[in-house]
């Protein structure tokens, strides 16, 4: 009984003290206080009659500290918050210390500390970064706790953590202490104990959770092996603990109710197995930290209580803040350059895209540049992780064209350019390989059975083998260091089974619908798959020559070639401008090639439409160039202005990808709209494309007499000549990673894919539709690697056999 009695006075006084506390740390700021914790959004807090403090917390924030209503320091955090002032006395001179907390996973802080006296504020000293890190006062000195990480540790599980140690009047004496953190994880239990852990939750197994971040991923068209990185960089893809990894040591000195009841952006350990960070703040898998930016209690507690024990959730959670870092790129800051600069075309599938996006996620910070860090930078560890768990080796970033900086007084990495391009070969997620897709093994490689993926039914499928993917579930490995997938496929000969998606690629698309207007409706959807487009080219499906020189444009606004008969915008091309939310669409052609009902009916959408034309093909193909082009342009391509010619067609990749102006001219004769753009925008160089029966040799002599140099490439027909043009502008050494194929006697289902092919930096190789001529054939045998084809076309337009020739040249 009296054992009981003392057991209960001893919780009740530990009760009392812990509301105490709770109490000292969160009441009214004033001259006692040493904690001043700010929420999102302003606060204003008067420490003492002469001190008083303005915050704004959002996504950029700001402090201004006043004695007598005078300014004494001000500071602006972009992308982060003003957490927390300190206030500190020590020799009869009173410090103050201002926490600035940066947005990302590694929960970056840093600080500056001030003396204030009278009137006047001097800076005293300002902190390096701290990742991950927890702080405190402990007998009047700052002490920093911070994990200390190692190349290949995971951010849930450090080598140690270290504490640094600011003293006041004195400075900095770092890292005071030392531990290592295997020591924190000895203790487990499944009922309730202050000294152990209670095992709320267990993982799915690995394959489960293989399949959850996949299918999250898929649904927001996010590359599934980048999430699954992110996922065992921040938590070794776990929810929970293993009962034996518990960091209980750690969590009951750090993560304690009287810090959390001080500090609301910090947790307190609710003694159970859910994967805490190490700072106290991130939860789960995805180590999500926002749950901070919620102002109401509840609402918060409800949150926390969710991203702890849905799994689910905790990863959708994750991926939401991802996509926001992805969307930077659109964002601005208030000198109007992008957050974050985008990676070539924004195409959401290509991993290689998605570099400064992860490194926002983790956050903008100094430690993930990779032009100075002494470390692996976040989103290096990424795609680290990408080529040893996911089996897939994406071309390295160009670090050495990357230019950062920092802003004086800032601590947000700045970048020199708004947009970067990475070499070839570009890497597409292999969730992009679906049921039907025509596939080859890059690698030699085992085929696993239908029923066991486990169970080896074909050892050794050579490399280069064709497959084609069945319609059935994909499988997932059951091992948390395996983040691919296994497809189902069949063999030619007929045999079916399990492969891992890491060894497969693409072959072949086929980019076909009903008719021409189908078709460039199926090639916009693919090219701008999952994405809004700013703008869209809209041209004459019947005519097709000013939509070939309005493929340029197309290319040079990053936007899709549509179709249209002059009179009527058809209900699919309706549809896919809807789809793709464009701020304005460009008109080819006068009314009498594009009607005004056309031009009404995209008006009537809220679409801004830019007519660009002329009285003739000449006059708009120099109009379509004068829309971007600049003041002096080097080089110009001229070609036939017959519209049964594909010299347009072959040229316009290349000529679309540099913005490189295509005009037409007679047969025989210079076009004067030609001579006069040449004047006005200082050509230095005319390339002809096609032979003296397309444009005459008396154009050339006509040319030169302007007083600039000509060129011509061309072959004995149109096939040699769109070979010819792929051999001068897409060399064979390049290593191409797609090829687009067009039939050479009928222009229309291949308009649209012009400016895809221009976004693929990829040539346009014109072929017969039952057979394949010869010089395309020893064109393609030359190329280095394997690229991806692409017809432009239904089956009836390029046949079957003809896709399986060239195919087999491809792999072979």
């Amino acid at each position: 009984m009296k054992d009981r009695r003392m057991t209960f006075l001893r919780e009740f006084l530990m009760g009392i003290a812990v509301l105490l506390i709770a109490l000292y740390f969160t009441a009214p700021a004033s001259a006692s206080n040493h904690v001043h914790v700010f929420p999102q959004g302003k606060t204003n807090s008067e420490i003492d009659p002469h001190l008083s403090i303005k915050v704004s917390n959002s996504e950029n924030s700001s402090i201004e500290i006043f004695y007598d209503g005078q300014i004494v320091y001000e500071n602006q955090v972009e992308i982060g918050t003003i957490e927390a002032l300190l206030e500190t006395k020590k020799d009869e001179k009173r410090f103050f210390t201002v926490i600035n907390r940066l947005q990302g996973t590694a929960n970056v802080i840093n600080y500056t500390v001030l003396e204030i006296e009278d009137n006047s504020s001097k800076e005293i000293y300002t902190s390096p970064f701290y990742e991950r890190a927890s702080y405190e006062i402990v007998d009047n000195n700052l002490q920093i706790t911070y994990p200390s990480y190692e190349t290949d540790d995971t951010a849930i599980e450090p080598q140690l953590m270290k504490v640094d140690q600011y003293t006041y009047g004195k400075g900095v004496e770092q890292t005071i202490s030392e531990k290592n953190v295997s020591q924190d994880k000895p203790a487990y239990s499944t009922h309730s104990n202050t000294s152990k852990a209670v095992i709320t939750g267990s993982n799915p197994s690995p394959a489960q959770i293989n399949q959850i971040l996949t299918e999250e991923a898929f649904k927001r068209n996010i590359p599934p092996e980048i999430v699954k990185a992110i996922a065992f960089q921040e938590s070794n893809m776990q929810q929970y603990w293993n009962p034996q990894s518990v960091p209980v040591s750690h969590y009951q000195n750090q993560c304690t109710p009287e810090r959390a009841a001080g500090n609301p952006n910090y947790l307190a350990w609710d003694g159970t197995n859910v994967k805490l960070g190490y700072d106290c703040i991130g939860i789960g898998i995805m180590q999500v930290s926002d749950w901070r930016f919620i102002e109401n209690k509840a609402d918060r507690d409800r949150y926390v209580e969710r991203l702890k024990n849905d799994l689910r959730f905790n990863i959708q959670e994750g991926l939401d803040i991802l996509e926001e870092k992805w969307r930077f790129a659109n964002a601005r800051h208030s000198d109007g350059k992008p957050l974050i600069p985008s990676v070539n075309d924004k195409d959401r599938r290509v991993i290689d895209n998605w570099y400064f996006a992860i490194l926002a996620y983790n956050g903008m910070l100094s430690v993930n540049d990779p032009t100075a860090s002494n470390t692996r930078p976040y989103q290096e560890t990424i795609y680290h992780h990408i080529s040893m768990y996911g089996l897939i080796d994406v071309t390295p970033f160009p670090v050495n064209n990357l230019k950062t900086y920092l802003n004086p007084g800032s601590s947000l990495l700045r970048f020199g350019q708004n947009q970067y391009a990475t070499l070839n070969p570009l890497t597409v997620s292999k969730a992009q390989i679906t049921s039907g897709n025509a596939v080859h093994t890059t690698e030699n490689v085992n085929i696993r059975s239908l029923g066991d993926v486990n169970a080896i039914v074909s050892p050794g499928l050579p490399k280069g083998t064709r497959l084609t993917v069945l319609d059935r579930p994909v499988k997932y490995p059951n091992n948390i260091n395996n983040h691919y997938t296994f497809i189902p496929v069949r063999t030619e000969a007929g045999r079916e089974g399990y492969v891992a998606s890491s060894y497969l690629n693409p072959t072949s698309h086929s980019l076909a619908g009903v008719n021409r207007y189908e078709t460039g409706v199926s090639i916009s959807s693919f090219g701008w798959e999952n994405q809004n487009s700013e703008n869209v080219v809209l041209g004459r499906g019947d005519l097709p020559i000013d939509s070939l020189t309005g493929s340029v444009l197309a290319s040079n606004k990053n936007a899709p070639l549509l179709l249209t008969t002059p009179s009527t915008l058809q209900k699919s091309i309706t549809e896919e401008i809807k789809r793709l939310k464009p701020k304005r669409v460009y008109i080819l052609g006068g009314e009498g090639a594009i009607s005004k009902d056309v031009a009404n009916q995209i008006s009537s959408m809220n679409i801004e439409v830019v007519r660009v034309m002329g009285a003739t093909r000449y006059e708009t193909a120099v109009s379509v160039a004068n829309v971007y082009s600049p003041s002096s342009v080097n080089e110009i391509f001229l070609t036939t202005g017959d519209e049964k010619s594909p010299d347009s067609l072959s040229i316009a990749s290349y000529a679309g990808s540099n913005s490189t102006p295509i005009l037409l001219t007679t047969k025989s004769t210079l076009r004067t709209e030609v001579s006069r753009f040449i004047a006005a925008k200082n050509v230095k160089k005319v390339t002809i494309i096609g032979g003296t029966g397309a444009v005459s040799s008396t154009v050339e002599t006509q040319l030169k007499t302007l007083g600039v140099t000509v060129e011509r490439v061309s072959g004995a027909d149109r096939y040699e000549t769109s070979v010819a043009i792929a051999e001068k502008y897409f060399p064979a050494n390049h290593n191409l990673t797609s090829v687009f194929f067009a039939r050479g006697d009928v222009l229309v289902d291949a308009l649209s894919g012009s400016a895809l092919a221009a976004k693929y930096k990829a040539p346009v190789i014109l072929t017969r539709s039952t057979s394949i001529p010869g010089t395309v054939s020893t064109w393609l045998n030359g190329i280095n690697g394997t690229p991806v084809l692409f017809y432009l076309g239904s089956t009836n337009v390029i046949s079957p056999s003809v896709r399986d020739g060239l195919e087999k040249i491809v792999l072979n």
